[in-house]
């Protein structure tokens, strides 16, 4: 079973299978993983948020851990006016786990948003934003076991001669994005981003300073470039009850996806503070069988003056895994904003 887990590793290391992007399906609690441009759109003069996202839990003793971490500032720029322009920073850290494998990634950057009033009347923003950071990848070789050293006997034992190669490396990863956001009126508002990542096409294969010669092994593995298209609208349809339709697509060298659906906002008191939020989202991909439903998510919030926990839970539309159609993928978030502008240009992001 080791040298079986660890083939499967090498597969996706040495670029058998092209390196894919990890996601969440919060992803607007997670704003900086989706576009670099979103930093610092929200109400306030900072935000600060977390999201954990538990995997294949039925399948595997040990289940795949992602979670991100991130913090972000809002500063006025030039003269205070009628309409102000803006600029933002913001910090993020991810973390995917898999720990079946042994094999961990780990992301760290900084990204830096203009964010441009396109009108002294309403709040009509043009958004410019930039990412750059590290990506570090590792492997725990100390729990893998080879066939040369099985004892014939009863288990594993003494050194391997396998030609392991350095289980811990970092490459440089930068992106770049664009959002329009317009207020229509203090009941309908809409948003547009547009994003590019992995501009450098960072090599993420173990093997690359490897000194075999062998024709036959694969040396390369770069992250293809990420394209991707976020559309979000809000409608306020009385006092208490607001929808936001979201309509997320990306594409990844030969993976496409994309996410669908809505969520609700419903009032409990009339200061605008308190509230629940509901929603169901559709999430489709391609893969062997062609483009089709991967999960479908059910969403549930709780907002609290300046603080939102979210929950979600998919479920697996796809024989993925012995069958285990409906395999459910669990994530938790939660977000606080500080020094909340009741005046913002910027409507909430969930």
């Amino acid at each position: 079973m080791r040298i079986l887990r660890f083939m499967i590793l090498m597969l996706v290391t040495q670029g058998g299978l092209l390196a894919q992007d990890a996601d969440f399906s919060q992803y607007y609690a997670t704003p900086l993983s989706l576009n670099p441009a979103l930093t610092g759109t929200f109400n306030g003069t900072y935000r600060v948020g977390a999201i954990y996202r538990d995997a294949w839990r039925v399948v595997s003793p040990v289940p795949i851990a992602t979670y991100a971490f991130n913090g972000e500032y809002r500063f006025l720029l030039g003269n205070e006016k009628k309409k102000s322009d803006y600029g933002a920073a913001g910090l993020k850290f991810f973390s995917d786990r898999t720990s079946l494998i042994e094999q961990n990634t780990n992301a760290l950057s900084v990204s830096f948003a203009f964010h441009k009033a396109l009108s002294q009347y309403t709040n009509q923003y043009l958004s410019l934003g930039f990412e750059t950071g590290l990506i570090q990848k590792n492997i725990n070789y100390e729990n893998l076991f080879f066939e040369d050293q099985f004892n014939n006997v009863n288990g594993f034992e003494g050194e391997t001669i396998e030609d392991l190669q350095a289980n811990n490396f970092a490459v440089a990863d930068f992106g770049i994005g664009l959002n329009y956001s317009n207020e229509f009126s203090k009941k309908h508002s809409m948003f547009l981003g547009f994003t590019t990542k992995h501009l450098s096409n960072p090599n993420v294969s173990f093997w690359k300073k490897s000194d075999n010669n062998d024709p036959d092994l694969v040396k390369v593995n770069r992250l293809p470039l990420l394209f991707g298209v976020q559309a979000s609208t809000k409608h306020q349809l009385n006092y208490r009850i607001s929808i936001f339709p979201r309509i997320i697509a990306q594409v990844q060298g030969s993976h496409i996806q994309s996410l669908l659906g809505s969520t609700i906002r419903y009032d409990l008191l009339s200061n605008n503070k308190t509230a629940l939020h509901t929603g169901l989202f559709v999430r489709a991909s391609n893969s062997v069988s062609g483009l089709g439903i991967a999960h479908v998510t059910s969403f549930a919030g709780f907002e609290v003056s300046n603080m939102l926990l979210g929950i979600s839970y998919d479920i697996n539309m796809r024989d993925v895994v012995n069958q285990a159609q409906g395999l459910g993928v669990f994530e938790i978030s939660v977000s606080y904003t500080g020094e909340v502008i009741e005046d913002s240009a910027f409507c909430p992001q969930f």
